[in-house]
């Protein structure tokens, strides 16, 4: 990308440089080049995009829940929320999670102090 970016700069300094004392021939000669460099950019800057879009995805996907131990494809979704029988007076919490392909539950302890 940074070698695209260099070369349209050369070109645009190039056209700046353009006197009248170029042929016609020079002159679409030129223009062809730096046709081509901007084609060259503008497919590099769309491979980019896609590129950007699927690790967006990839984020959403790895940041959006634990995977389902059963099926490996679903997320697990927190369903509800109950006090842990045991170290509920401590703050500790049992939380419901459901897959959101195979439905499989499980319950997971959580500890809101984060300890």
């Amino acid at each position: 990308m940074a070698g695209i970016i260099t070369d349209l700069t050369d070109g645009i300094r190039r056209l700046q440089k353009l006197n009248k004392e170029m042929s016609e021939l020079e002159l679409k000669e030129e223009i062809f080049n730096l046709r081509q460099l901007l084609m060259d950019a503008k497919e590099a800057l769309m491979s980019a995009q896609e590129t950007k879009r699927d690790l967006e995805q990839k984020i959403k996907d790895l940041t959006s829940g634990k995977k389902c131990s059963i099926c490996n494809e679903g997320n697990m979704k927190v369903i509800g929320v109950i006090p842990h029988p045991i170290f509920g007076p401590v703050g500790d919490q049992l939380r419901i999670v459901q897959c959101d392909k195979c439905n499989h539950k499980e319950e997971i302890r959580f500890k809101p102090s984060g300890a």
